[in-house]
Formats: structure tokens, C-alpha cells, sequence
């Protein structure tokens, strides 16, 4: 399988979970922050990084937008 099917079917569950919950808007919201934050300088490279264990990277994630997203899309 390729990675557009892969990314295909997570955003499909993703939309579809979120609409269940009726958080759709919410989690659009939660998109657009998340897609603004790629031009925050080093920050796409931070999370791209092959040195920086995922753990970290979550942390990181978990701690800087915590407060910002619904819980759906901390989660996913």
C-alpha cells in the first residue's frame, strides 16, 4: 500500500471520528493551528527529525498545544 492510500484513510477516520463527536469545526480549527505552526522557524524541522525520539516529539506537541486542541486531535 502506498502512503496516499495510508494518508487517505486516517483522514477519512479522522473526519469521520470528529463528525461522531460533532467536533468537526473544532477539529478544523484544530488543522489550520497546527498547519500555522509549520512557519514557526524550526519547528517542522524539530518534528522531522530522525535524532529527536518520537517521545520527545510528543511531549513537545503535547505541551505546546495541550491547551489549544480538542482532545480527538491531541489524540490522533
Amino acid at each position: 500500500m502506498n502512503n496516499s492510500k495510508i494518508s487517505v484513510r486516517y483522514a477519512k477516520a479522522f473526519f469521520l471520528a470528529a463528525k461522531e463527536e460533532k467536533v468537526l469545526e473544532k477539529v478544523l480549527g484544530d488543522m489550520k493551528l497546527i498547519r500555522g505552526s509549520y512557519s514557526t522557524p524550526g519547528f517542522k524541522e524539530f518534528l522531522e527529525s530522525p535524532v529527536i525520539k518520537t517521545s520527545e516529539t510528543r511531549k513537545l506537541i503535547k505541551n505546546v498545544f495541550e491547551k489549544n486542541l480538542e482532545n480527538l486531535t491531541l489524540n490522533f
